[in-house]
């Protein structure tokens, strides 16, 4: 099974979702810092290893969720 379809059976979950829309002005936050840095010319390990976490970690939110 893909993961965006995974993704879409988790959200079809009431309870999901709303956890899910709680989380999003987080996520929105974390987008916006992560696009910063790519501006700033920064890779994804570069910006991890600011942020203090691991290359992987700052993949995810780059890739868009729908709704």
């Amino acid at each position: 099974m893909k993961h965006s379809e995974v993704r879409e059976r988790a959200l079809a979950i009431p309870q999901v979702q709303a956890a899910f829309n709680q989380m999003a002005p987080e996520f929105a936050r974390l987008r916006e810092m992560l696009h910063a840095g790519q501006a700033a010319g920064l890779s994804q390990a570069e910006m991890a290893e600011r942020i203090g976490t691991e290359a992987p970690t700052v993949t995810l939110p780059v890739t868009p969720v729908p709704g």
